[in-house]
C-alpha cells in the first residue's frame, strides 16, 4: 500500500557566519492556545562518526594519500584504526552536549551517521561500527534534552561520489545490489533508533547526486532535438527509493519522527508521473 505523506511548513535555514549550524521552524496550525510558531536551534556533528580529511586532518596523517573514510582505514592499517578509536572517544564527548544545551543555547543537533553505524554492516569493510556512538549520543541528548536528527550520510555504493559519503568515487548506491542493501540499512537504522524520544527526523540520503554521465550521454545532450532519458529516468528512481524506504521505516518510527528527504536543491526532479 502506498505511503501517505503529511507536509508540514518546515523550513531548515543555515545561519550565515556560523559554520554548520541549522535553524529547524515548523509553522504550527493556529489555534486559541497556540499561534506561536515551533523554532529548534541546532548545530551539526560533522566529521565525527562519518570522517572528513579538511575537518581532522591529522588523523589522516597516517595515510597522507586517502581522500576518505574507506582508504583511509583500508590503506592506514592498525595505527589508522586506533587513531581513528582515539578520536571518535574524545572528539564529541557528553560534556559537549551538557555544554550545547546549558550555555550554548542548542536545541538540536544533526548526527552524521554511514552505512557501516550499526555492527552488521560494518562487517567485511575497513569500517569502523560506530553502533556504541551513536547509542551513548541519544542517552546524553536525552539526559540534557535535546532533539537528535539523525542522517545517513554515507549510502552502499555511495549516493554522490563525495569524500564525506565514506568513500569517493562512483555514485553506484541505486545499483541493484546496493539498493537492497540500502533498503535494508535503513529499516534496521529506524528499528533500532526509531523509538528514541530524542529523536527528531530521519535523514535518507545527503547530498544525492546524479551519476556521471557517459560519453554517449554527453553527446546525446549537445543535440538539441535530443532529450537524453537518463537523467530523468535516475531521479525517478530516487523517488521511488525513498517511497519505498518510508514505506519500511513509518511502522518504527515514533509518530512525530521527520523524515528528511534530500531534494539535491530541485524537489521538482522527484515527481513520479
Amino acid at each position: 500500500m502506498p505511503v501517505s505523506w503529511t507536509c508540514h511548513e518546515i523550513n531548515v535555514e543555515k545561519v550565515c557566519g556560523s559554520g554548520d549550524s541549522f535553524v529547524i521552524r515548523n509553522n504550527v496550525r493556529p489555534s486559541p492556545a497556540n499561534t506561536e510558531r515551533a523554532c529548534l536551534r541546532g548545530v551539526n556533528l560533522g566529521g565525527w562518526l562519518v570522517l572528513e580529511k579538511w575537518m581532522a586532518p591529522d588523523l589522516f596523517a597516517v595515510a597522507s594519500s586517502a581522500e576518505d573514510e574507506w582508504t583511509l582505514l583500508s590503506s592506514g592499517g592498525a595505527e589508522a584504526r586506533q587513531a581513528v578509536r582515539d578520536f571518535r572517544r574524545t572528539f564529541i564527548t557528553e560534556q559537549d552536549i551538557r555544554w550545547l544545551k546549558t550555555e550554548g543555547g542548542i536545541d538540536a543537533v544533526r548526527l552524521p551517521v554511514g552505512y557501516w553505524c550499526l555492527d552488521e554492516y560494518a562487517k567485511g569493510t575497513p569500517y569502523l561500527s560506530t553502533q556504541h556512538l551513536v547509542d551513548a549520543l541519544f542517552g546524553w541528548a536525552e539526559r540534557y534534552g535535546l532533539k537528535v536528527l539523525l542522517d545517513l550520510h554515507g549510502m552502499s555504493g555511495s549516493q554522490n561520489g563525495e569524500h564525506h559519503s565514506g568513500q569517493s568515487g562512483k555514485v553506484n548506491w541505486l545499483e541493484p545490489r546496493h539498493r537492497e542493501k540500502n533498503l535494508e540499512i535503513v529499516r534496521a537504522v529506524a528499528a533500532r533508533w526509531g523509538h528514541q524520544k530524542a529523536l527528531l527526523g530521519l535523514g535518507l540520503g545527503n547530498e544525492v547526486a546524479e551519476k556521471e554521465q557517459t560519453v554517449m550521454d554527453r553527446v546525446a545532450s549537445m543535440v538539441s532535438c535530443f532529450t537524453p532519458e537518463y537523467p530523468r529516468s535516475y531521479w525517478v528512481e530516487v523517488a521511488r527509493f525513498y517511497a519505498e524506504a518510508a514505506e519500511l521505516v513509518e511502522p518504527l518510527l515514533h509518530r512525530d519522527v521527520l523524515l528528511v528527504l534530500d531534494t539535491c536543491w530541485d524537489i521538482d526532479r522527484w515527481t513520479l508521473d
